[in-house]
C-alpha cells in the first residue's frame, strides 16, 4: 500500500524502493590466464650413457591431468619409448629450448605459469644441467646436448607473468647405464653448489625489478633435492617420491588453513615435509627439498572451488545459491551467484559492527541476480528480493552518520511499530541516502 501526505506526496514511498546493485564491473573483467608446460624424459638411447626413467614421463602425465582440472592450459612433451607424439613434442634439447622460449615469452602480467622438468639431471663443471632426450654425455661439452639450468633460471626471471614456478625433479638417483666411457670428464648427478649460487643472483636481481603497478611479481624455483643429493624413486607407489606428493598436495592436501585457496608456500611446506619424511622411512636417506621464491603476489597457485567472477562487499552465498554461467569477453566465461545475503557494517571506534534490526539481531537483506542473458539486455544486476521493510529502514536510520530528514523520522516512529511491516513515509532524498 501506497502512504501519501501533503508532505510526501511528490515522491513514492521506499515500500516501492529495491536496492540494485550494478554489475558495472562485468563488461571488462580481466582474467588472468593459467598455463602449464611440462615435459618429461624417460627415454634415453643406449649411446647417451643415461639409464632411461620408467616413471618420469607417468609422472608429468598424472600432473597434467591435475592442472587441466584446475583450469591450467596445458603443453606436455614427454617420451616413454612406446608413445608416439608430435614431432614439436619430442623431447630433444632443440624442442625443449623452443617450447621453453614460446612459453615463457608474451606474457601478460596477470598470467600464471608452472613448467615442470622430470627427467634426469648431471653437474658438469659443478653446474646443473637437464638432459633431453639426446644427450649424449661422451661428446664435447658443446655436443652433449645439454640444457643449462642456469639458462632457465635466466628465462624465468625475464618472464612477464604475474607469477612463474618451475618444478624441477632431475636429479634421479639412477643415471650413467655403463654403456660409455666418460675418461677425465667428471659427471655427476644432483644439484651443484654454484648453480644454487647463480640462481640467489638471480633472485636477488629479479627482487628490484619485479614491480609491476599494484602487485609484485613471484617466482618460485622447487627442485625435487638439496646439493649433493638424490631424487628416490618409490617402485611400490610407482612414482617419484617427489611428484608422488607434489600431485597428490596441489590437489587440496597441502591447503592448510583450508580456504580453499593454495599458496606457494603451503604446496612447498607438503611437499618438503613428506618426502623428507617418505625418504628418512622407506630409504633411510635424506631428501630435502630445494627451494628458492622471491617476490609477492596475491594470486595463488590453485583456487580449489569455482569461484564467481565478482560479488559486492559484505556479501556472502547461502547454501541453496548457485554459481550461473553467463557470456563473457570472447571464451572467458562471467560467473555470478544466482542470489545473495547482504549483510551490512559499520565502524565502531575502528570496529566493523552489524547493523541491527529493532530486536537487536543482525541486518540480513537478500539479493537475486537478473542476469544478462544477450548482447541485447543490460549488464547484471543485483536486486533486493523484498520491499524494504520499516524495521530494515529503522536499522539503518540507527547505523548511518548520514544526514536525514529528523521530522519524517519523528513521523514514522510515532505512527507505526511494525518492523515488518513495509516502510513508509520516506522522502525521496532519504531513499537515496539508503
Amino acid at each position: 500500500m501506497l502512504v501519501f501526505n501533503n508532505r510526501f506526496s511528490a515522491v513514492p514511498t521506499i515500500a516501492m524502493l529495491m536496492i540494485v546493485l550494478l554489475l558495472s564491473t562485468t563488461a571488462n573483467v580481466s582474467f588472468a590466464g593459467h598455463y602449464a608446460l611440462l615435459i618429461g624424459v624417460g627415454e634415453y638411447a643406449p649411446n647417451s650413457g643415461l639409464q632411461s626413467l620408467p616413471y618420469t614421463a607417468s609422472d608429468v602425465q598424472a600432473f597434467e591431468q591435475v592442472l587441466k582440472k584446475f583450469g591450467y592450459q596445458t603443453t606436455i612433451m614427454f617420451s616413454d619409448g612406446k608413445t608416439v607424439v608430435g614431432i614439436d613434442k619430442v623431447p630433444t634439447r632443440e624442442n625443449i629450448e623452443t617450447q621453453i622460449e614460446l612459453f615463457l615469452d608474451e606474457r601478460f602480467e596477470s598470467d600464471s605459469l608452472i613448467l615442470v622438468f622430470a627427467g634426469h639431471g648431471v653437474l658438469l663443471n659443478n653446474k646443473s644441467h637437464i638432459c633431453p632426450g639426446n644427450t649424449l654425455l661422451d661428446k664435447k661439452d658443446e655436443e652433449m646436448n645439454l640444457i643449462s639450468i642456469d639458462w632457465i633460471h635466466e628465462k624465468l626471471a625475464e618472464c612477464k607473468a604475474n607469477q612463474v614456478t618451475f618444478f624441477c625433479d632431475a636429479c634421479q638417483e639412477e643415471l650413467l647405464n655403463g654403456n660409455i666411457k666418460l675418461g677425465l670428464k667428471k659427471v655427476e648427478g644432483g644439484v651443484g653448489l654454484a648453480t644454487a649460487e647463480d640462481l640467489d643472483a638471480k633472485m636477488a636481481k629479479f627482487r628490484i625489478n619485479s614491480k609491476n603497478g599494484i602487485n609484485q611479481r613471484k617466482l618460485a624455483v622447487v627442485q625435487s633435492c638439496s646439493p649433493k643429493q638424490f631424487a628416490r624413486v618409490d617402485r611400490e607407489l610407482k612414482q617419484s617420491v617427489f611428484f608422488h606428493y607434489l600431485t597428490k598436495g596441489i590437489q587440496g592436501p597441502a591447503d592448510r588453513d583450508r580456504n580453499g585457496l593454495l599458496e606457494h608456500e603451503e604446496l612447498i611446506n607438503y611437499v618438503t615435509t613428506n618426502v623428507r619424511d617418505h625418504v628418512l622411512k622407506n630409504f633411510q636417506d635424506h631428501q630435502i627439498v630445494y627451494r628458492a621464491v622471491t617476490g609477492n603476489s596475491d594470486v595463488p597457485l590453485m583456487v580449489f572451488e569455482v569461484r564467481p567472477t565478482w560479488m559486492p562487499a559484505n556479501c556472502s552465498p547461502p547454501p541453496d545459491a548457485r554459481l550461473v554461467e553467463l557470456p563473457g569477453d570472447g571464451e572467458n566465461k562471467i560467473r555470478l551467484y544466482s542470489h545473495l545475503i547482504c549483510r551490512p557494517q559499520r565502524k565502531v571506534e575502528g570496529v566493523l559492527k552489524p547493523w541491527l534490526m529493532p530486536d537487536a539481531t543482525a541486518m540480513e537483506i537478500e539479493f537475486v541476480l537478473v542476469p544478462k542473458l544477450r548482447s541485447s539486455d543490460p549488464d547484471s544486476f543485483y536486486i533486493m528480493r523484498d520491499k524494504v521493510t520499516a524495521g530494515t529502514f529503522a536499522g539503518f536510520e540507527r547505523a548511518t552518520d548520514r544526514l536525514l530528514d529528523a521530522e519524517a523520522g519523528r513521523v514514522r516512529r510515532e505512527a507505526s511499530s511494525n518492523p515488518t511491516a513495509p516502510a513508509f513515509l520516506i522522502t525521496g532524498l532519504d531513499a537515496i541516502e539508503f
